[in-house]
């Protein structure tokens, strides 16, 4: 949170939300991990909010928060790509 805030405080947005989606898919994977549970390689966090309420459902509010920042795994880091 502190790194996010200094990116945009220095005008550095599209980093700021490029990191946080890392933060959040990184959390995901290592809470499905933890639980043994495989996953395939992917930076959508809808698919794997959905793997990780299966295991535990008291954590929608959290996962659905995240689910938004999908998009920025590489909107910003490779501008034109093909994919959505």
């Amino acid at each position: 949170m502190r790194a996010a805030a200094l990116l945009i405080a220095g005008d550095a947005n599209a980093e700021a939300l490029f990191h946080c989606q890392q933060a959040a898919e990184k959390a995901l994977k290592a809470f499905l991990t933890f639980h043994e549970r495989a996953f395939r390689k992917t930076h959508d966090l809808g698919d794997l909010s959905s793997q990780c309420l299966e295991i535990d459902d008291s954590l929608r509010l959290a996962v659905s928060q995240a689910e938004g920042l999908t998009q920025y795994a590489w909107q910003f880091r490779y501008p034109g790509a093909p994919y959505c």
